[in-house]
């Protein structure tokens, strides 16, 4: 019973939210892809089409930052990440992880008016995260086939064998 308990106890006490991703250098929580879902939900909302966060824009900002931002820049996106709320806070007076979903628009609008006076490391995690919830849906599986189909290049409109008409012909 003791070996047993032993084997089962710390997936009972560990922590109930984890990251659903698997990330090389960053190390967040649970909690913080929840923010950054959040965030997707305001910038780009589910409406009769899938939004951000369920195209999984918000985990494509997370593989971003792990996969692509240096050393440094991560430290900062990181603090400006865990900084976010309270800068939210101090910016609007209201919290953006305890509001409501429908306020959430209303607290980021207000927010981005006084983007400027927020720190460094703020400024930096929201611009980035938008940048790149921006960049994962429009790159996404759903919007590239059902918003605006990706066609290769030339496309099947290219006819690689015409027959050039006399002005044509003089131009070249």
């Amino acid at each position: 019973m003791a070996s047993a308990a032993a084997w089962i106890l710390p997936s009972c006490i560990s922590d109930p939210k984890k990251v659903s991703i698997a990330l090389n250098r960053l190390r967040i929580s649970g909690d913080e892809e929840e923010l950054l879902g959040n965030i997707a939900d305001v910038v780009i909302p589910a409406t009769d089409t899938p939004g951000a966060r369920a195209t999984g824009a918000h985990l494509f900002a997370l593989v971003m930052v792990d996969d692509c931002m240096a050393k440094d820049d991560q430290e900062k996106y990181l603090k400006g990440m865990r900084s976010f709320d309270e800068a939210v806070k101090r910016a609007t007076g209201k919290s953006f992880s305890g509001a409501a979903a429908e306020e959430r628009l209303d607290i980021l609008t207000a927010f981005e008016e006084k983007l400027e006076t927020v720190g460094e490391e703020t400024k930096t995690f929201y611009e980035k995260t938008r940048g790149y919830i921006i960049q994962g849906y429009t790159s996404s599986q759903y919007f590239l086939t059902k918003v605006k189909p990706y066609q290769l290049v030339p496309g099947p409109d290219y006819k690689g064998c015409a027959p050039l008409s006399f002005e044509q012909e003089t131009l070249s």
